[in-house]
């Protein structure tokens, strides 16, 4: 079940203390309407009643899906960029989780993407190699930061699997560019296999961020490139 709890939160602006909701976890099995407020993060956002500024509630939460068999646990960075959380005790929630994939992450955009690939039935690491051809051969050179590209969404288009990722020019505008083809998500899981990473995972609890990326390096060892589509689209 989805759990919450009652805390003091001092506002970023006046300084004044105010009572806020905080959600621990949310089972989107039990509770869906909550779903949309993860991926909106109108569920970690909070108005002072005092001075109406509105800030994000950067506190851990478990975003558990039954149906999809994923559970997202949100450790946000403190102000030195480091994450607090005990292994030992996430680790009580393996004999409950067969078959689940079981992340760490450490922001909400981290949080929303997990959510979308895993809902697209896709792998997150295959993912990650994809981000990383994508950022190498285009987007290095135009000063867009690794850590801000994302999944986006998944289809198919002429009978080729199509994969959208979204990312942040160093403007801070955010637009979308796609991947596809037989050199694409296909070739990014023969990947894996190569590397004896296997399908279907013994559930543990992993960071898949962009520090998995050094598996493309075995990519271009192979001669292989990922196919990129060209064009961009902003994102309205």
């Amino acid at each position: 079940m989805s759990k919450s709890i009652e805390t003091t939160l001092i506002c970023s602006k006046c300084k004044k203390h105010s009572h806020i909701t905080v959600w621990e976890s949310i089972n989107v099995n039990l509770d869906p309407w909550l779903k949309q407020k993860v991926v909106d993060g109108s569920l970690f956002i909070v108005s002072c009643p005092r001075c109406s500024a509105r800030q994000i509630v950067k506190s851990p939460a478990l975003y558990h899906d039954p149906m999809y068999k994923f559970m997202v646990w949100w450790f946000p960075k403190d102000d030195e960029g480091n994450q607090h959380y005990n292994l030992e005790q996430l680790n009580l929630f393996i004999p409950m989780t067969p078959r689940y994939k079981l992340r760490i992450v450490s922001s909400l955009n981290e949080l929303r993407e997990k959510i979308f690939i895993f809902e697209h039935e896709l792998d997150d690491r295959a993912t990650e190699i994809l981000k990383s051809d994508i950022w190498n051969t285009l987007l290095e050179k135009r000063g867009v930061k690794k850590n801000s590209i994302y999944f986006s969404t998944a289809y198919h288009e002429s009978g080729e699997q199509t994969i959208e990722f979204m990312y942040f020019d160093p403007d801070g505008n955010s637009r979308v560019i796609c991947a596809r083809g037989k050199n694409g998500y296909s070739r990014a899981i023969d990947l894996l296999l190569s590397m004896h990473v296997p399908a279907d995972e013994t559930p543990h609890w992993e960071i898949i961020d962009s520090s998995f990326w050094s598996l493309v390096q075995k990519t271009r060892d192979q001669g292989v490139k990922i196919e990129v589509e060209k064009k961009e689209l902003s994102i309205p």
